[in-house]
């Protein structure tokens, strides 16, 4: 199953690490993952959702969990809903005593309480008053309490599927937090206890992205975002993003981003200038 890995790199920040908004559907998304939890809050319409191995029916009311790791996808082909998409950063959720590396949450729930705190946070962040980083913070840590508290996946503990899943969140933790300092598969190997072919395959079958791809996608999302935010040179941000070389970093932003460095850095630039 092809899929693609979604990067977060637009979170509040560190002291809020949430995205949130209402989306409004009329065709089957692309099938993709990512390492943080996600909440799907239904408002119109019906559909189909793809949450890992299982595919969900959804109506309005319904709360649709993707859980960290799992491959997802909205499937609502002729049949438009809105929901609103709730994105908590993994290490948010485990800063906060939120595990997601071995636990899980049900993957559809219905909870009218949970729902309201869903659009209360909404309000929130639409309106944007002088605290309203620090409101969203007590609501968002709200609904994490609810859904760990009432809605734990006790059935889905045990099993070579749910160890693989495990494995492969330990893999994407340790790579978030030591992407840039050049870390190979034989490093990764090392950390979980496991052989390079064997972390190598796993991965590959939890999430459908080669562990080499994956390494690559952070080091580009933090190189664009030090090319859009800082006046960093070419060289001192390939440093900062685990590159080994300046030449290796332009050959592999251009791979996977179509357009180089510098030319990266021009177009932002220039849509600054244009504003």
């Amino acid at each position: 199953m092809d899929s693609v890995y979604e990067s977060h790199i637009d979170f509040l920040g560190k002291d809020l690490a949430v995205n949130l908004w209402l989306s409004h559907a009329y065709t089957d998304g692309i099938i993709h993952w990512h390492e943080n939890l996600e909440l799907l809050y239904f408002l119109k319409g019906e559909c189909n959702v793809l949450s890992g191995s299982e595919e969900v029916r959804v109506a309005p009311g319904d709360i649709v969990v993707i859980n960290s790791g799992d491959l997802h996808a909205v499937k609502c082909k002729n049949s438009p809903c809105d929901f609103v998409i709730v994105q908590l950063d993994f290490a948010f959720c485990e800063d906060m005593g939120f595990c997601l590396t071995n636990k899980t949450l049900k993957k559809k729930i219905r909870d009218e309480e949970i729902g309201s705190l869903i659009l209360d946070a909404v309000e929130i962040f639409k309106n944007k008053d002088e605290y309203y980083k620090q409101e969203l913070k007590i609501f968002v840590s709200t609904i994490l309490l609810k859904c760990f508290k009432k809605h734990l996946d006790t059935e889905n503990g045990k099993g070579e599927s749910r160890t693989k899943k495990i494995l492969s969140k330990k893999i994407v933790k340790y790579a978030r937090h030591n992407f840039d300092d050049d870390i190979t598969v034989d490093d990764i190997a090392k950390h979980c206890g496991y052989s390079r072919f064997y972390v190598s395959k796993v991965f590959k079958e939890v999430t459908g992205k080669t562990l080499v791809d994956f390494i690559n996608c952070l080091k580009i999302d933090k190189a664009k975002s030090l090319l859009k935010n800082s006046t960093y040179g070419m060289s001192e941000i390939a440093s900062r993003c685990g590159f080994a070389s300046q030449s290796y970093f332009s050959n592999v932003f251009k791979r996977y981003e179509k357009l180089s460095p510098y030319e990266y850095r021009a177009n932002i630039e220039k849509q600054v200038y244009q504003k």
